[in-house]
């Protein structure tokens, strides 16, 4: 067994050991270069959203923190919750990719920021979410219809681009205008 903290060449360290615990600050490679072969706890481990992702842990390997320098995908926020205790991170997506996102997913965000349209009905889930209306940044467009029965407040989005609203229907008709 061995127990010690991160300091010089890690895989020479620990040959041979049966079963690693780490603490302190690694990087995605450093991580990864423990998590092969013996049964590992890791401590933080930092790096981009994709290599975060990308960890493999074998079984009965753990990791406390992950902290990503990077913005996450959908899906690399969903492999990154599945690898760690604790992550927090800024989801960077499409509207496509963001309205399949777990509520788990989407309440781990810190912020989100949404690339394309954003429905009536997506907005409401992403208003749901734990990230704060300044720090959940998206373009809401959906049909006449849509927007002129929503409530003032879900066309209401904090302030400056968060407050986009786009009708995207053609045409409207009076029936629907009135």
């Amino acid at each position: 067994e061995f127990i010690g903290s991160n300091n010089g060449n890690i895989a020479a360290a620990v040959a041979g050991a049966s079963s690693i615990a780490v603490t302190g600050q690694l990087s995605a490679a450093q991580a990864q270069t423990l998590l092969t072969g013996s049964v590992t706890t890791l401590g933080t481990v930092t790096g981009t959203a994709a290599e975060l992702a990308g960890l493999q842990l074998g079984a009965g390997d753990s990791i406390a923190v992950l902290t990503p320098t990077t913005a996450a995908t959908v899906d690399q926020a969903a492999a990154m919750l599945g690898r760690a205790g604790s992550v927090s991170y800024e989801l960077s997506d499409s509207s496509a990719h963001v309205a399949q996102a777990t509520s788990g997913v989407l309440n781990a965000a810190t912020s989100i920021t949404v690339s394309g349209p954003v429905s009536l009905a997506l907005a409401a889930t992403l208003d749901a979410a734990s990230a704060s209306d300044a720090n959940t940044r998206f373009d809401l467009a959906d049909t006449a219809a849509n927007i002129l029965a929503a409530t003032p407040t879900a066309l209401v989005r904090g302030l400056g681009e968060n407050n986009v609203v786009t009708v995207t229907a053609a045409t409207v008709s009076a029936t629907v205008a009135t």
